[in-house]
C-alpha cells in the first residue's frame, strides 16, 4: 500500500480510508478495469479472444454501440459515449485506448457471441443428426440472421466509416478476424454434415462465404429486397436453406454444363 499512496500522490491514510486491506484495493481495480488477464473465448475450428470486461466496459460497449448507431463513427465522441455510460472520459481510454478501438470491438462483440453460442449448441449434438439437413441449415441461417439484423444499424455505421475512410484500414483487422473465424466455423460445420450424410465434395470455402453474403444481404437489404411484411422470417430462412442444400434447381448439378474459359 505504501508504493500505491507514494505513486498516487496521496496520504497513506487516505489510500487506507478509502481501501483497508490490499484485498479492497485489487477488488476496485477489478470492478473498474476488468481482470488483469484477457478472456479467452473456444469456437471449433479456432480460438476467439475477447478481453474480460468490468461492468464498466460492459456499461461502455452498450453506450458506444448506442451513440455510434445514433450518429455514427465521425459523429460520435469520446465525451458523449462516457456520458451516456455514466462514467468518465479517463476511465473510457483507460478500457479502449481510442475511439477506433472501442468501435471495432462494438461491431466484433456480437459476431464472436453468436459464433460461440452456436459452436456450444451444435457440438451438443453428433454431426448428421442434428435434425434434416434442411432444418439444420435454416437454423444455422436464422441464428446468424437475427444477430446481423439486430445489429444492422450498427453494421450500415462499420461499412460506411471502412468505405468512406472514417476510420483508418488497419483498425479494421480484428472485424476481418471475426468474419474468418465465422467462416471457418460454418466450413467445419460444412464438412462435418457432408461426411456424415455421404454428400458430394464441392467448392465449401466459396460456399460459405457465398451463403454468409446471402444471410447478411437479406439482413441489411431486406425490407426491398423482400417487400416488407410479404415473407415471414422463417419462410425466408428455410427458403435460403433449401437453396443452399439443393441448389436454385432443387436437383444434381451433373448433368449441368461447367464454366467455360470464355466465363
Amino acid at each position: 500500500m505504501s508504493a500505491v499512496s507514494a505513486r498516487s500522490g496521496l496520504a497513506r491514510s487516505t489510500v487506507h480510508r478509502h481501501f483497508p486491506t490490499r484485498q479492497a484495493l485489487m477488488a476496485a481495480l477489478e470492478e473498474e478495469y476488468g481482470p488483469s488477464v484477457g478472456g479467452r473465448v473456444r469456437v471449433q475450428g479456432g480460438e476467439a479472444r475477447l478481453p474480460v470486461r468490468s461492468r464498466g466496459g460492459r456499461l461502455l460497449l452498450v453506450a458506444a454501440r448506442e451513440v455510434f448507431t445514433e450518429k455514427g463513427f465521425s459523429g460520435a465522441t469520446m465525451r458523449e459515449i462516457a456520458e451516456r455510460a455514466g462514467l468518465t472520459q479517463a476511465m473510457l481510454y483507460r478500457h479502449f485506448g481510442s475511439k477506433e478501438a472501442l468501435f471495432v470491438e462494438a461491431t466484433v462483440v456480437p459476431l464472436i457471441e453468436f459464433i460461440t453460442e452456436y459452436a456450444n449448441r451444435y457440438a451438443e449434438h453428433e454431426p448428421g443428426e442434428w435434425q434434416s439437413l434442411v432444418d439444420a441449415a435454416a437454423d444455422f441461417c436464422g441464428s446468424l440472421y437475427d444477430v446481423l439484423f439486430e445489429e444492422r444499424e450498427l453494421l450500415f455505421v462499420m461499412l460506411a466509416a471502412q468505405r468512406f475512410g472514417s476510420v483508418p484500414e488497419s483498425a479494421f483487422a480484428p472485424v476481418e478476424d471475426a468474419f474468418e473465424k465465422v467462416f471457418r466455423h460454418m466450413r467445419n460445420v460444412f464438412e462435418l454434415e457432408a461426411r456424415a450424410r455421404a454428400l458430394p465434395s464441392s467448392d465449401r470455402e466459396l460456399g460459405v462465404r457465398m451463403v454468409f453474403a446471402m444471410v447478411l444481404s437479406v439482413a441489411l437489404h431486406g425490407d426491398w429486397l423482400l417487400a416488407t411484411g410479404a415473407y415471414s422470417r422463417d419462410r425466408v430462412m428455410h427458403g435460403m436453406a433449401r437453396i443452399l442444400v439443393h441448389g436454385i434447381t432443387g436437383g444434381d448439378d451433373a448433368a449441368m454444363p461447367g464454366p467455360t474459359e470464355s466465363d
